[in-house]
């Protein structure tokens, strides 16, 4: 008998990416709201909403999240281009929000656009993921250890607006805390900004 091409995909994936596979399922079907109204809305304490760029463009949902933090941005990003995330994050940097970032050190090189160098200039903490470790291909946010924003968007403006992208905004405090973790793990791993001092 032949399997159709979905089944053969679905045989090919490893056993912890179909886990997730699933677990994103089962939200779908329980926790997560439809957000294909224009009327935005965040998810409340406890719970998470995946958002794809059909419905809620990234740029939307990043505005919104970036937003609610009042004291601590923590961030992990691949590619940052984007001038107005650049700007919002800016705009935090004033209010006295202390922000982190770790980026893959290939990708901040090859990049032309450089928004987050300015951020750096204004007090935003960086550290570079060294390239023998591989890419830092990861695309995470988190705010005030009580928000997450991950998903396959980069922030740069075909992320923002013109390519197909899901996004998971989490207040689930057990989701919370091991991305916390994780970023933890990556901070005491990456490298200074060259010509910073060590923060």
């Amino acid at each position: 008998m032949e399997l159709p091409y979905e089944m053969i995909d679905l045989i090919r994936v490893p056993r912890q990416h179909l886990f997730l596979c699933s677990f994103l399922l089962i939200l779908g079907s329980s926790m997560i709201r439809a957000e294909s109204n224009p009327d935005f809305s965040e998810p409340r304490e406890g719970e998470t909403l995946v958002f794809h760029s059909q419905a809620v463009n990234p740029r939307t949902v990043t505005r919104h999240f970036l937003a609610s933090c009042q004291d601590t941005l923590r961030i992990v990003m691949y590619k940052f281009t984007d001038k107005k995330t650049a700007q919002w994050i800016k705009t935090l940097l004033k209010q006295g929000v202390v922000v982190e970032m770790v980026m893959d050190g290939q990708a901040a090189v090859d990049e032309n656009e450089r928004p987050w160098a300015a951020l750096v200039s204004r007090g935003m903490q960086l550290r570079i993921w060294p390239p023998r470790s591989g890419k830092l291909h990861a695309k995470f946010a988190l705010a005030d250890g009580s928000d997450l924003l991950t998903g396959s968007s980069n922030w740069t403006s075909s992320g923002m607006v013109g390519n197909f992208e899901v996004l998971l905004w989490s207040r689930t405090p057990s989701v919370v805390a091991s991305y916390e973790e994780i970023f933890r793990s990556l901070w005491q791993a990456a490298e200074p900004l060259q010509g910073e001092d060590e923060k």
